[in-house]
């Protein structure tokens, strides 16, 4: 979601199984509300057509200037963390299934525009 740095935060929700990641947006402007909201729209279409490879979007809300995205929590942190130590047989693979998971949102006409190690995340060290 391009409006800046983003925070993101994982937090354990009374009542839930499991953790949640929450990524905290702050929009200055109306325009860049309305630009957040379309790409919530089209991460959210994944609900009708998922792919194992893409993080789902849980629930986003917008409060006090922020936008607040939830999705699960990858306890196996981004992919600068995941690969140091990794055998390049495991990087390899794990480059295939980043390229199918692109191929994905291509195929759906989408594109992810932020692309790069800190914004794929993997659910296992």
């Amino acid at each position: 979601i391009p409006t800046g740095k983003a925070d993101v935060q994982g937090a354990r929700l009374r009542g839930v199984h499991g953790a949640a990641s929450f990524k905290v947006l702050k929009v200055r402007k109306f325009g860049e509300y309305k630009r957040v909201s379309r790409e919530i729209a089209a991460a959210s279409v994944f609900a009708l057509g998922s792919h194992p490879g893409i993080v789902e979007v849980e629930c986003a809300f917008l409060e006090d200037g922020c936008v607040y995205v939830q999705s699960p929590f990858y306890a196996g942190g981004n992919m600068r963390q995941w690969s140091a130590g990794k055998d390049e047989g495991s990087k390899l693979a794990a480059a295939q299934r980043i390229a199918e998971a692109v191929r994905f949102l291509h195929s759906n006409d989408l594109i992810h525009r932020d692309l790069k190690p800190e914004n794929i995340v993997f659910d296992s060290a």
